[in-house]
């Protein structure tokens, strides 16, 4: 098998049965419906055609692959002596239903009793993508150029409730985590007021504004088979917006136990590729110009505090739809082209009959749209956020034109300022020595935003400074 197949390519699939098997039935599905539709029996699956060898207990056909990119599974349905079904369907949670899941049917054929018991059935996950292994392009990795310690400052305006709020953001890169197992690079969003971005104020969708975020990324990462030529937020975590604070840009703030929000695939589904919105921002290192990927996606967590718990749910509801176009910026430290990021995220509806939308256009609960202007070895140099303003504005929101041209303004734009990607860093403490109580100065050539390691002993003369210790993120955390 290989890691990923070109749109539209035939692969061939053999499924081999033991024990008591009369017939074997081949479905293959893109693993973003609601796997467990169960009336009738995976209505949304594809039937596959093939031949069954009742002797060898073996089926083998052809299957061609759809023109869309994404994963796709294909699984069988095993039907025994007795008329006893085991279907392949990994979306069932029952414990051992990974591997498969019995479906009791009626005498019509209608699924009675399904996800309750575990049989041993079969499954397989394949990847179409278009642009898989591509080498020409944009190189994303210059444009998210991202490493402990960089920063960008931003100033901006803020007019959803009709007047003109203006803020400060700062975006800031802290060193490399550890999270539940998996290495990210924390992403943190600051701001100096709740006009400011993350979640900026706005009063018609009701949104206070007093939440700022730090997403973990999965940052082009060895060692992870889905993120090693991607990027894409693993999970991201809210902290309050630390209000009473002096200089709350500063500050990432107390942690908001509501947003905990994670993002990850179960560990025991074989999706190995590319995980599932939210968020992934690129599948491959290199993009061609007006690339666009979508996705909905499989696994949306809970609101746990405790982010290595992945809960899987099969209802989901989270539309994702991404676009890398050519453009241009004029900012106050940067001006020339940059690469806009188009980006769409939805909360899609259930109609009355259960059936899940699979776009915005199909019905939505929620909408909103931002578009990230990323300059080459600099970062992101302008942000134009539309939020609620989608909901009203749904065609506009979806096309990926600009719906504002200067001096018009979207409801939220900033751009920025300065920034600092990686000059040289120099530190020095005066004095080297201090007496008992004493006080010293520790001094910075640079606006760093990464962590700080210090050495330090105690002795009636000169010593060797011992382990260091590590300010960490105010919250308990590092």
């Amino acid at each position: 098998q290989k890691t990923a197949y070109a749109p539209g390519e035939t692969i061939n699939v053999e499924i081999m049965g033991t024990g008591a098997v009369k017939v074997v039935n081949v479905y293959y599905v893109k693993t973003n419906p609601d796997l467990t539709s169960t009336n009738p029996l995976f209505w949304r699956w594809d039937n596959e055609t093939g031949s069954y060898d009742s002797v060898s207990k073996s089926w083998k056909g052809t299957i061609t692959l759809p023109q869309q990119d994404g994963e796709y599974i294909i699984t069988a349905n095993i039907t025994d002596t007795n008329g006893q079904i085991c279907s392949g369907n990994p979306a069932y949670t029952c414990p051992g239903c990974i591997k498969g899941t019995e479906a009791k049917t009626d005498a019509s054929g209608n699924v009675i009793e399904v996800g309750k018991y575990s049989c041993q059935g079969c499954h397989k996950v394949v990847v179409v993508d278009s642009n898989y292994g591509r080498t020409t392009g944009y190189d994303l990795k210059k444009y998210w150029n991202m490493s402990p310690g960089y920063s960008w400052n931003y100033e901006g305006e803020n007019n959803y409730s009709g007047a003109i709020e203006k803020f400060n953001t700062r975006f800031s890169i802290e060193e490399k985590v550890n999270a539940c197992g998996h290495t990210a690079l924390p992403w943190r969003f600051t701001k100096n007021n709740i006009y400011g971005y993350w979640m900026p104020n706005t009063p018609q969708a009701n949104v206070l504004g007093d939440v700022n975020l730090r997403f973990l990324l999965t940052y082009f990462q060895g060692g992870e088979l889905w993120s090693q030529n991607s990027i894409g937020a693993l999970y991201s975590k809210a902290y309050h917006f630390p209000s009473s604070s002096t200089n709350p840009i500063s500050e990432i703030g107390s942690i908001y136990p509501g947003y905990n929000v994670n993002f990850r695939t179960l560990d025991t589904q074989s999706y190995a590729y590319n995980y599932f919105a939210p968020y992934l921002y690129a599948p491959n290192l290199f993009v061609p110009a007006n690339y666009d990927f979508e996705r909905t996606d499989m696994i949306y967590g809970s609101a746990n505090q405790d982010m290595c718990v992945t809960v899987y749910n099969p209802n989901h509801n989270h539309y994702w739809h991404i676009a890398y176009i050519p453009d241009s910026v004029d900012t106050p430290a940067y001006k020339g082209p940059a690469l806009r990021v188009w980006q769409v995220e939805a909360g899609l509806s259930r109609s009355a009959d259960g059936k899940w939308s699979t776009k915005p256009e199909e019905g939505f609960n929620w909408i909103t749209r931002e578009d990230w202007y990323w300059a080459e070895n600099i970062g992101i140099v302008q942000v134009d956020e539309y939020g609620g303003w989608c909901k009203d504005n749904l065609s506009a929101c979806l096309s990926k034109d600009k719906p504002y041209s200067p001096p018009s303004k979207p409801p939220v734009q900033f751009k920025l300022t300065s920034y600092y990607i990686g000059q040289p860093l120099q530190i020095s403490v005066s004095p080297a020595q201090v007496e008992k109580n004493g006080t010293y100065t520790l001094h910075f050539n640079n606006n760093y935003t990464g962590y700080l390691e210090a050495k330090s002993c105690v002795a009636e003369s000169s010593c060797t400074p011992g382990q260091p210790f590590k300010w960490g993120n105010c919250d308990g955390t590092y």
